[in-house]
């Protein structure tokens, strides 16, 4: 029998729920095939809920055919080979995947974090001893003996059956990229791999599968001052790579973990050293500074931060709105300097001018003329002028030779 346990909390209705805990206990095993259930009742009054909501629970795995109730009997399990529907399987598995996403954001887990933990379980399922070819091994050694066996040959199948039995637990297998690091009775060995490669059995263990092509760490610094106590967040990312296995496994614990916590150190530092406008203008000569201090402190180790980039740099809302404000008024306050420097070209050329045409008044003729003769080409336009300019400039006979041109013009 299983302990009933609701959570309040987390949004998935009551019924739900009861459905999820009953074919968790028969997938592990705790409910058997033909065990009696708590009546609906009984189990409305433990768990302090309404009879209906356990009443649909039970009516839904009947329908499924996973319960069975018997008039006057009780509720039994009816099979332990429950089958989930595609799409239910499938919403099933987004649900876990989203409580458990929101579980590990409330203690602050990054997406990176989560897989690089997944890859570890990964890696520690796949590299152990029940590996493809030392299974295979272990299907053909009780094969062989029991073949051995029916023909009566007892001793010389007990022989194959330990020989290919220790022959499978000492075979391992390395990927092309990886080396494995034996330790015998708890002394390094040396690195084996890539390929297969064998053990001694019970004195030799491989401590670790080391990945020797380039890696991708993200970290960040969040709330950091700057030398101008300017609070930022800046996020990172840095590609490093382990070149010597035996330094990394045997001189630090976790050499990935240490990278990203000597990563994040390093560039809280950096920003503490430089103001808010140098780490927004040298981004990369602020990177290539971070990845050298890396450099320095990975290299004994084993271990080479190659390149380490600066993905985002966000300062606060109101200095961006106040910066912004900042940055518009240097162009306004450049637009006027550039349009009072035009204004004082234009002046100085008029002051020339004037003192030319004061010395040459046919200068002067000749320029109130074009003007003239270039307003009078405009179709539809009219020019006024002072009957004392017509009589000194002979604008008349001008004037009267433009509008002849028009006429003509527009025949």
């Amino acid at each position: 029998m299983i302990k009933f346990v609701l959570d309040y909390s987390n949004g998935v209705p009551i019924y739900r729920q009861i459905i999820d805990q009953i074919l968790f206990g028969i997938a592990s095993g705790q409910l058997k095939l033909g065990e009696q259930l708590p009546t609906v009742r009984a189990l409305a009054v433990e768990l302090k809920v309404n009879l209906n909501t356990v009443s649909k629970a039970y009516k839904e795995l009947e329908i499924r055919d996973v319960l069975t109730t018997q008039q006057g009997s009780g509720t039994f399990i009816n099979q332990v080979d429950s089958i989930l529907l595609e799409k239910e399987r499938n919403k099933k598995l987004k649900d876990i995947c989203t409580q458990f996403s929101i579980l590990a954001s409330t203690y602050g887990f990054t997406i990176e974090e989560i897989k690089a933990e997944l890859s570890k379980c990964e890696i520690l399922n796949k590299k152990g001893w029940a590996n493809p070819i030392s299974v295979s091994v272990m299907l053909l050694a009780i094969i062989l003996s029991l073949a051995l066996f029916a023909l009566h040959r007892i001793e010389l199948s007990i022989i194959f059956m330990v020989a290919l039995g220790l022959l499978s637990v000492s075979m391992r297998i390395a990927d092309q990229w990886e080396h494995a690091v034996v330790l015998r009775m708890g002394k390094f060995q040396g690195l084996k791999g890539p390929g297969v490669f064998f053990i001694l059995p019970i004195i030799d263990s491989v401590s670790a599968y080391v990945d020797q092509r380039v890696r991708v760490s993200s970290f960040k610094a969040e709330q950091t001052l700057t030398k101008d106590t300017v609070p930022v967040n800046v996020d990172a990312v840095v590609y490093w790579t382990v070149w010597d296995v035996e330094k990394a496994v045997l001189e630090v614990q976790d050499y990935q973990e240490a990278i990203e916590h000597i990563a994040q150190t390093g560039l809280r530092d950096t920003i503490g050293k430089h103001e808010l406008s140098t780490l927004l203008q040298e981004r990369d000569k602020i990177a290539e500074d971070l990845q050298i201090l890396l450099d320095q402190n990975t290299n004994p180790w084993g271990i080479t931060c190659q390149t380490v980039g600066i993905k985002d740099i966000a300062i606060p809302v109101d200095l961006a709105e106040a910066m912004s404000k900042e940055a518009q008024a240097e162009r306004e306050r450049r637009a006027r300097v550039i349009l009072g420097t035009a204004e004082t070209e234009i002046a100085e050329k008029f002051a020339q001018a004037s003192k030319e045409y004061r010395n040459n008044p046919v200068a002067l003729h000749l320029r109130g003329m074009n003007m003239l003769f270039e307003g009078l080409k405009e179709k539809g336009s009219m020019v006024i002028v002072p009957s004392s300019a017509l009589e000194t400039m002979n604008l008349g006979a001008i004037g009267g030779l433009a509008s002849l041109s028009k006429v003509q013009d527009d025949l």
